[in-house]
């Protein structure tokens, strides 16, 4: 993609006299409809395009915009008001004590306040060896993966917080994060917006290098994991067949039954990625096969008892007419 033509040229004196004329005297502060017409004459007397003249203005709101944020951080008055940062902190020993806690059953027919209300009544009773469990989880870091998630997300919000703050300063600015998912999120000032559109490849060399050290997985990858463990219990390349049945699997994850791959959610695919070293196929008999099998052995059975009786026949008879031949003699 080819960048987009500069419209900035070098403005003279006379030109920026004209153009902070418009901005001070007669509000042309916007570039948007209501000041439509001024942007017009103000690019007729000055001898620049429209677009050149809202670019102008852009430039200078910036400008003024910081200065006064400047002003305002060095102002010692109570009544100034500063852009202020909040700090997002991961989860506490009592957050972690609270998730645990809401997993059990006592919370089902409780309303939100009561909840609240039993939890620090519970977390009141733990002895200060029970608290130290979860404040070492806090200390090591030792999060689950829902709340890793709640904190990347609070993080990434607080990204675009400072982004429209360095923006509102004059900055230009572009973010991009991967989580530990491996989702990608791209945001910026209007400027960092623009250099993305113009340079594509960074956006996909950036999410290529992430992506080898945090790859995502699929159920299309259970799907070839499922039918190389089920080719290799048959002996033969093959795919897993779902509805015909006839196997069954071992050594799944805890909770996790066999089904369909894409009936799995993301973090059962993980878990599943995760122990395929554990699980197998057993090949099973269908019970139709099994009475196949009793059938022709019951048609053996009765054919060599049949064949017994002919061979009892014939040996008494064999005996009776050597017994009548002997007599004869």
């Amino acid at each position: 993609m080819s960048a987009r033509p500069s419209t900035y040229i070098q403005k003279t004196d006379k030109q920026r006299e004209i153009l902070q004329r418009y901005y001070d005297e007669k509000g042309m502060t916007s570039k948007g409809a209501k000041c439509k017409e001024l942007i017009e004459e103000a690019a007729k007397e000055s001898c620049l395009t429209v677009e050149q003249v809202k670019n102008w203005i852009c430039s200078e709101s910036r400008k003024r915009r910081s200065s006064q944020a400047d002003v305002v951080a060095t102002s010692s008055s109570s009544t100034e008001k500063k852009a202020k940062m909040t700090y997002v902190r991961g989860p506490t020993a009592y957050n972690n004590f609270y998730t645990d806690l809401s997993k059990s059953d006592q919370f089902k027919d409780l309303s939100m306040q009561e909840r609240n209300s039993y939890a620090a009544q519970q977390w009141n009773k733990l002895s200060d060896e029970e608290k130290l469990k979860f404040k070492e989880r806090v200390e090591q870091k030792n999060l689950t993966e829902e709340e890793r998630e709640k904190v990347v997300k609070r993080y990434n919000q607080q990204l675009r917080n400072m982004v429209n703050i360095l923006e509102e300063h004059g900055s230009s600015v572009l973010v991009m994060t991967v989580t530990p998912s491996g989702q990608l999120y791209c945001f910026g000032s209007q400027e960092g917006q623009e250099f993305m559109a113009s340079n594509p490849d960074v956006l996909y060399k950036f999410k290529s290098q992430f992506s080898e050290m945090n790859p995502i997985v699929t159920y299309k990858d259970i799907t070839k994991l499922y039918n190389q463990k089920y080719s290799e219990m048959v002996g033969r390349p093959s795919r897993v067949p779902y509805l015909k049945g006839g196997f069954e699997v071992k050594g799944l994850p805890d909770g996790i039954a066999f089904k369909k791959p894409f009936m799995y959610g993301s973090k059962q695919i993980k878990r599943i990625i995760a122990a395929k070293v554990k699980y197998h196929f057993i090949l099973l008999q269908p019970l139709h096969q099994v009475q196949q099998i009793l059938n022709q052995v019951q048609q053996t059975l009765n054919q060599f008892h049949q064949t017994v009786q002919q061979q009892t026949l014939l040996q008494n008879l064999y005996l009776l007419i050597w017994i009548k031949l002997c007599k004869k003699l």
